[in-house]
């Protein structure tokens, strides 16, 4: 997905947040469906009595792979489906410019969907005609538009040539005041991406045809949507400046070159099946967002899971896998700009993992030699995660500290993982293991 199609992105989501405000008892409380103008006969809703609600539920599950609990559970998602199937008809007799059938979302019920899919909390924004989060008229039906488009999943092929009609429109709702007021509540907004700012504050210059975009708009939008298979790369590390006061015995061969290889959680399969075609690998980087302490995912069957508590089980699957025995770890805690931001509205003992995590906080905060909410954070989470590998492998894991758009700290985290690596090649590392800035010790806590 390019730059001006991620914003539009965020537009929508900034909108539907905005609008979607209908109490869960309300008789509209039902998902309009729209899919693409080329499914299947099949797929399309029909008069005929003789394709019923069980016809289309049959046809459903077995499409988009649905499987229930148990039969209570199959039952209640039939009387959902049933509810968002009449719907969908009712809105193709009154609006038959658009084909509204079965979607993947079928079976959800209105604040399902907004959880799961939008990432609205159930405290989200109750709108009424006098609050500041009202709209008008015209960002409403707007927004009623993009969220149809959304749900089509064909934002693709609707804003490939029409990005730039609608950047001033897009740069007029971001300046309006409910939208303004509702984006100050983003953090209740799971879904809703950091960059949003970065993005609508740029909305006419990215929709120009002549936009070329900046290396932080590429890392921005990169950031906004992450590969669900595996990826790799070769690379080198560049000569620093540091090499050069290194005696000759101890500098890194800059010619050397090394392969990356990213792999999505959703690749790995069930038990991490697949970790065997990775045995060959010298060090395991593995990346926790330190944000995710608070937010949550939801499986097919729309059971919510903390997002830490997920990275926890996986990080305890990979480290006690066949594969991995003897490999060495190297820990990545990532977004630390967003925790220093995040920490000071929502505690970390939102995590039942981290209940236990309750910091003295000096009187005189601006003191440079106290360390800040976010450093303590880091250093606690560092050794909740130390203190697992250790019980489970009896061996030291390594921690680094990033800011994925800071490159300096990337580099930094990569050239520790070759550290790494070459400590074991080496009878005496030429480094203690304790030298890097971002190592924790159990000390750091205090």
């Amino acid at each position: 997905m390019d730059n001006r199609l991620s914003l539009f992105l965020i537009s929508a989501l900034l909108l539907i947040s905005a609008t979607t405000s209908l109490p869960e008892n309300s008789d509209d409380a039902l998902i309009r469906q729209v899919v693409d103008a080329d499914v299947g006969v099949s797929e399309t809703l029909s008069d005929d009595p003789l394709l019923g609600a069980e016809h289309h539920f049959t046809l459903f599950k077995k499409k988009y792979g649905k499987s229930y609990a148990n039969q209570e559970e199959h039952n209640f998602r039939f009387k959902v489906f049933q509810k968002n199937l009449k719907r969908a008809r009712r809105h193709q007799r009154m609006d038959p410019s658009a084909i509204h059938g079965v979607t993947q979302f079928s079976d959800l019920t209105r604040s399902e969907f907004k959880r799961t899919v939008l990432g609205l909390r159930g405290d989200t924004i109750q709108i009424d005609d006098t609050t500041i989060y009202s709209v008008g008229t015209r960002v409403r039906a707007f927004s009623d538009w993009l969220l149809q488009v959304l749900l089509s999943d064909n934002l693709e092929a609707v804003f490939s040539s029409a990005s730039c009609e609608y950047a001033s429109f897009i740069e007029e709702m971001w300046k309006d005041a409910a939208i303004q007021a509702t984006y100050n509540r983003r953090n209740e907004l799971q879904m809703l991406p950091r960059v949003a700012t970065y993005f609508l504050d740029q909305a006419v210059e990215i929709s120009r045809t002549d936009y070329k975009p900046s290396d932080m708009d590429i890392l921005y939008a990169d950031g906004i949507t992450s590969s669900n298979s595996l990826t790799c790369m070769e690379f080198s590390f560049p000569k620093s400046t540091q090499d050069d006061t290194l005696d000759p015995h101890y500098q890194r061969d800059s010619s050397l070159r090394y392969q990356l290889i990213r792999v999505h959680p959703r690749s790995l399969g069930e038990h991490c099946k697949w970790l065997d075609m990775f045995e060959d690998t010298d060090i395991v980087l593995f990346c926790v967002s330190m944000t995710d302490y608070d937010e949550y995912s939801a499986d097919c069957n729309g059971v919510l899971t903390n997002k830490m508590l997920a990275s926890k089980h996986l990080f305890e699957s990979m480290v006690t896998h066949p594969t991995f025995e003897n490999k060495n770890f190297l820990l990545i805690l990532n977004k630390f700009d967003l925790l220093e931001e995040k920490i000071e509205q929502v505690p970390l003992s939102q995590c039942e993992w981290f209940s236990d995590f309750k910091p003295i906080v000096s009187q005189n905060r601006h003191n440079s030699t106290n360390p800040s909410l976010a450093q303590r954070a880091f250093h606690y989470i560092g050794m909740k995660f130390k203190t697992l590998f250790n019980s489970l492998t009896d061996k030291k894991l390594f921690v680094s500290l990033v800011t994925g758009l800071e490159n300096d700290t990337v580099d930094e985290a990569l050239r520790y993982a070759r550290e790494i690596i070459m400590w074991e090649e080496e009878e005496e590392p030429y480094f203690n293991n304790e030298l890097s800035s971002t190592d924790i010790e159990a000390s750091s806590t205090a």
